[in-house]
This record gives structure tokens, sequence and C-alpha cells, in this order.
């Protein structure tokens, strides 16, 4: 009995480090495809009411076998004690999300310049005619960052799992909020802010667990284009100086170099729709469309019009970039958002698309 004590207080100590790890990291095959998420939050919520009842657990029955037991008891028992503490301390450090793709205190940003143009994919915000630039390379080690354009918070957003980025507006209930990443279900980043510990999707803005859970962040515009393009695209502001570009983090050093040339990835190129076939997604309020980004980076002049007719809605399309930078959309001759993303994600999260092929 007492064993059967001392080894349950270790496993309720550690259940919350395991669960964040094995239900909300692309660790364990299979995990991401799960709704984890509830799970997770459960442990994660009463985490301490946990390591309070396991340690209490633990302590009894290891004071009860260390007094009756045998050499080889103790040792078993000094060794589950120290691995329940290993698996405790690289959770809350390398193991971490938040720690492997930390987040820079404080977001930097230098004029762009024509010396800096290059062929990298960048997303670029303009607001109240201030334009900032955010390399993909960069945005895909830290997954989020809060910046200010224009006079407007902005939370940049860019999951490399789904290879889509968002960005939204971090006004919660009449304030600034702040976030943290707490891992991934299905294969994409969730955020957990600060004042609530609610949970928050980052393909949809969407939280789904916490006291905030059904809120959704707002969407704010933004482009995704080749770094070379910018001056283009942004003309006048480039000319007057008010185009600047993210420089990288000092205090995140080598942890990002992992992450250089991510821009340039496209997804699978095979004639097959697989998990990571990218898409150009079209959300409206009418109509959710999606367009295998291989099919039309076939067509030859980016100037070209792709035009489409999907339930009585008329697209047209702009661009061939293989990698989904670029494009413009209009439905019905409305200017529109749109993503590049990996399918599995964007028919996760959009399950009523129209999936349309050339």
């Amino acid at each position: 009995m007492r064993w059967i004590l001392f080894l349950c207080g270790l496993l309720l100590a550690t259940a919350p480090p395991l669960s964040s790890v094995v239900l909300m990291m692309p660790i364990v095959p299979g995990a991401q495809e799960l709704d984890a998420v509830p799970w997770a939050y459960f442990f994660h919520t009463w985490r301490w009411a946990l390591y309070i009842v396991g340690i209490v657990c633990a302590a009894y029955g290891a004071y009860q076998c260390w007094r009756q037991g045998r050499w080889y008891g103790r040792t078993t028992m000094v060794v589950a004690t120290l691995i329940a503490t290993v698996i405790h301390v690289l959770v809350a450090t390398k193991m971490s999300a938040e720690a492997m793709f930390n987040e820079p205190d404080t977001v930097v940003r230098e004029q762009l310049r024509d010396g800096r143009l290059s062929d990298e994919g960048v997303m670029v915000v303009e607001r109240n005619g201030v334009v900032a630039v955010y390399p993909i390379d960069l945005l895909a080690h830290h997954h989020k960052l809060i910046d200010t354009v224009g006079g407007q918070a902005v939370l940049i957003t860019y999951c490399t799992m789904c290879h889509t980025g968002r960005v939204f507006s971090p006004i919660v209930d009449g304030r600034i909020e702040t976030f943290r990443l707490v891992g991934a279900n299905y294969y994409n980043a969730m955020f957990e802010d600060a004042t609530t510990g609610s949970w928050w999707y980052q393909a949809t803005g969407e939280c789904v667990a916490g006291p905030r859970a059904g809120m959704v962040l707002a969407d704010l515009p933004y482009e995704q284009i080749d770094l070379r393009d910018v001056p283009r695209r942004y003309e006048q502001a480039y000319q007057r100086g008010l185009v600047s570009i993210m420089r990288p983090d000092p205090s995140t050093g080598a942890r990002a170099d992992w992450s250089k040339g991510f821009s340039m990835k496209t997804g699978d190129q095979g004639d097959s729709l697989t998990m990571r076939t990218m898409v150009l997604g079209i959300a409206t309020p009418q109509i959710t469309i999606a367009y295998p980004v291989r099919e039309l980076c076939s067509r030859q002049n980016a100037d070209s019009v792709f035009t489409d007719t999907v339930q009585g809605r008329i697209v047209a399309i702009t661009g061939n970039s293989c990698r989904g930078n670029g494009y413009r959309v209009s439905v019905d001759g409305r200017a529109v958002q749109h993503h590049a993303d990996a399918w599995h994600a964007w028919k996760k999260f959009h399950p009523t698309t129209v999936l349309r092929r050339l």
C-alpha cells in the first residue's frame, strides 16, 4: 500500500507537466489530431492542487517505504523522485514552448533601405500611413509578438506547423492583453492570456478554454509578400522613410538559427493534395474557399487575373508565388483578406471550405 501511495503521488505531481508535453507539443504521434485542449487545460488549471496532493501522498508513502524498505527499495524510490524532478525542471525551462520560442521583450525596427531587400518572405502591416515589416524567418521562431504600428497595438503571429500568419488587435476587454505560447493543438499554436489564463487558437483568434471562451480577437489587415516587393507596394511610405523592418532580438541569439530560410518553403509540390499542401484560403461571411498554391503559381504572368465563380460569387486572383506571397484577391469586386496556409490547418478551422482546383 505504501508503494502505491508513493507512486500515485508522483504521478499526480507530474501529471501537469507531462500533459503539457504529451498533449500540447507535436511529439507523441497522433496527439495533435485529438481534441486535447479540455484535458490539457484541466491539468494546467488544477496544477497546484495536483502538486500539493501528489507531494503529500508521495512524501507519506516515501516515509513509510524508507522506514520499512530495503536498500533496493530505497534506491528505486530515490531514482523515481529524481526522474519526476527532472521532468518538472525540463518542462519549466528547455521543454517549455514559451522558453523555446521566446518572444522579444522589445520589438526594434529600423528603416528599410534598398541594400536590405531580398527574396525572403515578410508580413507587412500598415496603420495610419506607417508600414511595419516582419521577416517570416524571425516570426517563425517567436510565433508571436506585440508591437505598435502607427500608434495602434498589433499582435503579429505566425504558426510554423500551419505555415501561416495572422494579425490581431491585442485589445481585450478594453485593454492591451499579453499572451504566452503554451503549445499547439491540431497543429496550430495556442496562446494563453495573462489576465485570465484563457487559451486562444492562432488560426482564428478564438478563445476556446477558460473564462473568456467564445471571445474572438479582432482581425487586422496585413500582407504576406516578398521583401523585395515592399518598396513597390508601399511606394509613397517608402520614399518618405515610413517603412521599417524588424531587427533580430539579440537576447535570442543562436536559438533562432533553426528558422533561417523558413520563408522559402513551399509545402508539398506533388500532384495529390496532402496535409502539407499550401493553399490560398479566402474566408468571407458568404463563402469560404481554398486554392492550391502550387496550381496558382503555375501561371506564368503574375499580373494576369485568374477568375472563378463559386456559388454565384466572382473570385479574382492575381499573383503566382509558389510560397503564397504577394497575391491579391477580390470577391465580387471587393478586395478581401486571404491567407497562405497548410491544407490540414485550413480545412480544420474552416470545415465548410469549398476546395477549388485549377
